[in-house]
Order: structure tokens, then sequence, then C-alpha cells
């Protein structure tokens, strides 16, 4: 008697060996899989702390925002990036005209 998922699984299996499925795969390595690789080792991110859906997508949230902070002052350098924000329309300011939070 089958699981009444084997089929998907078989499908699954069936794509991955066509070179369709194989070029798919490659991408999803170098794109998504590089990225968890670094959240896991680098920046310690193995377990969330938090329960619920909602809880835990602000938890990916900010870890892929720390991710995409510790990218960018490697493609740009601190200042680069210091330079970009001050000169972008960035929503987020504070209270006195021209100043950025983040700046």
């Amino acid at each position: 008697m089958r699981h009444q998922h084997e089929g998907l699984k078989d499908n699954l299996t069936n794509l991955y060996k066509s070179e369709a499925g194989r070029q798919i795969y490659k991408l999803r390595k170098e794109k998504v899989e590089i990225s968890i690789a670094h959240m896991k080792y680098n920046i310690g991110f193995r377990e969330f702390l938090l329960r619920g859906l909602e809880k835990t997508n602000y938890e990916i949230y900010l870890c892929a925002t720390a991710y995409n902070l510790i990218r960018m002052t490697r493609l740009v350098g601190v200042k680069g990036l210091q330079e970009a924000l001050i000169n972008s329309t960035c929503p987020i300011k504070s209270g006195q005209e021209g100043q950025h939070l983040l700046c």
C-alpha cells in the first residue's frame, strides 16, 4: 500500500531527474541555500526563539535584514552604505529635517 502522497514524491523525483529540474535545483543552490547557510553558521540563527507563525515571520525578517546589511557593507563598504542611506529618499527620518535615524 502506497502513502497518499507517494505520487507527489514520484513526480518530484522525475522533475529532479529531468534537465529542467536540474537547472531549477542549481539556481536554488546558488540563491537560497547560501544565504540560509550564512544565517545559520555566521549569524548563529539556528532555531526560532518565539512560537507562532506571525512571531517566527518577524524573527526571520530580522535575520534576513541582518544578512542584507552585512552583505551591503561587504559590497559597498560602511562609508558607501552610509552615503547611500543619507542620499536616499528614506522614509525613516527623525523629527529634524533631513536627518535619518539610520545614519
